[in-house]
């Protein structure tokens, strides 16, 4: 099997978000993983689950942009997910703790044990000694996964595996992150929520949605003061200088980019108490570690910038491309944006490694 690999793509890892579907297949050559095909495709029905006829349409964008075969990996919607931190007795003692972590979900969330799919990881021991473990679940109702197995079957797809984006990122930018005992931030700046995942060790400690988050607001509060329709926002933020790559174009009004400047540094400024909060929580689950730095991903990362955040946390920011965590060949100068990370870490899913 692991020859077979040298000379197999892998299946295509498909982050589906409200307004866009992120696509990315990966190969592997000279030992190395490298983007083989990419693409960006807009929902026929922003913000609605998906249907058989998108996804077929889907299907043959994917083959025209030069993606082989039907197997597919797809991202979770956090909404739909139990994420659950749990104290239970360590691997070391020998007990099954993923039979343990599995009715603890069950419990607090009032569903049956067999009626999800879960992933639950044991998170580094802190310096505090303790009789328990800490325990991370991440679960999703079969019920959620069946409605898009379903519909991606019926429109020419196959789903081989479902992943959280949250894991997805951790292992894209795994060689951006440091393996001490610092505490780093991963902050997925996504449509309609901004997702954090917090690691310790190397490890994800902790994992939140940050609340009254997203860039669906901001899109309809410039859209509404600027009397732009929202078809032609991103012309209009690129007018402005603010375009997707994040270039400092000139812009025509300079007024008006100052102001659609502060309104787009104030709508990420609201979010950094919810973000210190979450990094002090960690900090308290690991006295003594220090605080090292945010990642910033998703398709609002380039539209935020790094200052608001390394100005109003005091930590180092930096905004993550894909030319940083995987070689992008004839993708890059089209594709190297920070919405596309995740689609490239859940390419990555383990069993897919040679």
């Amino acid at each position: 099997m692991r020859g077979a690999w040298l000379t197999r793509r892998t299946p295509i890892a498909l982050d589906i978000g409200m307004r866009q579907i992120k696509a990315a297949q990966l190969a592997w050559h000279n030992r190395l993983w490298r983007l083989e095909a990419c693409a960006c495709v807009p929902r026929q029905r922003a913000g609605k689950p998906l249907e058989a006829d998108e996804v077929a349409r889907l299907a043959q964008v994917l083959q025209r942009q030069g993606f082989t075969g039907r197997k597919t990996i797809l991202s979770v919607v956090t909404e739909h997910l139990f994420s659950d931190l749990l104290e239970l007795p360590p691997a070391s003692s020998g007990a099954p703790t993923e039979d343990l972590a599995r009715m603890e979900v069950a419990r607090l969330n009032g569903r049956a044990a067999g009626s999800f799919e879960m992933v639950c990881w044991e998170l580094p021991p802190s310096a505090r000694p303790r009789e328990q473990a800490y325990v991370l679940s991440s679960a999703l109702p079969h019920e959620q996964a069946n409605a898009v197995l379903d519909v991606l079957e019926a429109g020419g797809l196959q789903a081989v595996a479902i992943q959280t984006a949250g894991l997805a990122l951790e292992r894209a930018c795994r060689h951006l992150l440091r393996s001490d005992a610092a505490v780093q931030g991963i902050l997925d700046l996504g449509w309609s929520a901004f997702r954090m995942s917090v690691l310790c060790h190397g490890v994800i400690c902790y994992q939140r949605v940050l609340p009254e988050t997203g860039l669906a607001p901001l899109a309809a509060e410039l859209c509404t003061r600027f009397r732009v329709a929202p078809e032609h926002l991103e012309v209009f933020l690129s007018g402005m200088g603010l375009s997707g790559a994040n270039e400092a174009a000139a812009p025509a009004n300079p007024a008006m980019a100052a102001e659609v400047r502060s309104l787009v540094a104030a709508h990420f400024a609201r979010c950094l108490d919810d973000i210190r909060a979450t990094f002090d929580y960690v900090l308290g689950m690991y006295p003594g570690s220090a605080l090292r730095g945010l990642l910033l991903a998703g398709g609002g990362a380039a539209l935020a910038g790094e200052e608001v955040f390394a100005q109003g946390l005091g930590v180092q920011a930096h905004v993550v491309k894909p030319s940083e965590v995987i070689p992008c060949g004839r993708w890059e100068r089209q594709y190297d944006v920070p919405g596309m990370v995740a689609a490239i870490g859940l390419a990555q899913f383990q069993e897919n490694r040679p």
